[in-house]
């Protein structure tokens, strides 16, 4: 055997050649079942699931939301017991400081909502238009609605046929175009109080918005 150039030759002229030595956590794989194969890999995802949860939950809490703790916000009455009347303790200011009125049969925070829309809304609707509008859209749009619901004897005066007029009709045309039909009364389903596996239909009293 002789060495050239760092390579070994045998008396016949070929190389002897070394097979690399395999490395420790390779023969550690290898030499594992295919069930402990399945098991450290579904370990392995089970552990990686995991923390990925953790670290989800981390940064959850560490977003900072904004609770109002304030007497304004929680409407709390503390010179009550909890113990003695809870509904009072958790609401007790806020019946204070909102009657019922006397146009409704009850009142809250989306009843409040809603009345301060309408007022808002009115204030919008009574504000003039400027000169330039008001000339450029006349009555049209107004009329176009008008005419599509079945007419008004205020403008047509002696054209106007009651014959033709259906109140059913006249409700139904004004829910399709996005109008409010509660005239005289509110239709709700809702489960009964009773029975809270039935529903009922309530007849509601008109609510009235007044300037």
């Amino acid at each position: 055997m002789e060495t050239t150039n760092g390579r070994q030759y045998l008396s016949d002229g070929s190389v002897i050649t070394r097979r690399p030595t395999p490395r420790l956590h390779c023969i550690w794989w290898r030499l594992r079942t295919q069930l402990e194969k399945t098991l450290i890999c579904g370990w392995t995802a089970v552990s990686l699931l995991f923390l990925g949860l953790i670290i989800a939950i981390i940064i959850l809490l560490s977003i900072q939301c904004y609770i109002c703790q304030t007497k304004e916000c929680l409407n709390s009455d503390e010179s009550v017991s909890p113990c003695h009347d809870f509904y009072r303790f958790s609401c007790g200011r806020w019946l204070d400081s909102t009657p019922i009125p006397d146009d409704s049969d009850s009142v809250s925070t989306f009843s409040q909502l809603q009345d301060n829309i309408d007022l808002k809304l009115k204030e919008l609707l009574s504000q003039p238009l400027s000169a330039s509008l008001a000339n450029g859209l006349e009555t049209e749009p107004l009329m176009k609605y008008i005419q599509q619901l079945g007419g008004w004897p205020v403008l047509e005066g002696s054209h106007w046929n009651e014959s033709n007029f259906n109140f059913s009709d006249l409700m139904t045309k004004l829910r399709r175009f996005g109008f409010k039909t509660d005239l005289f009364f509110k239709l709700r389903v809702a489960p009964n109080m009773k029975r809270n596996k039935e529903f009922k239909i309530y007849i509601l009293l008109l609510k009235i918005v007044y300037p």
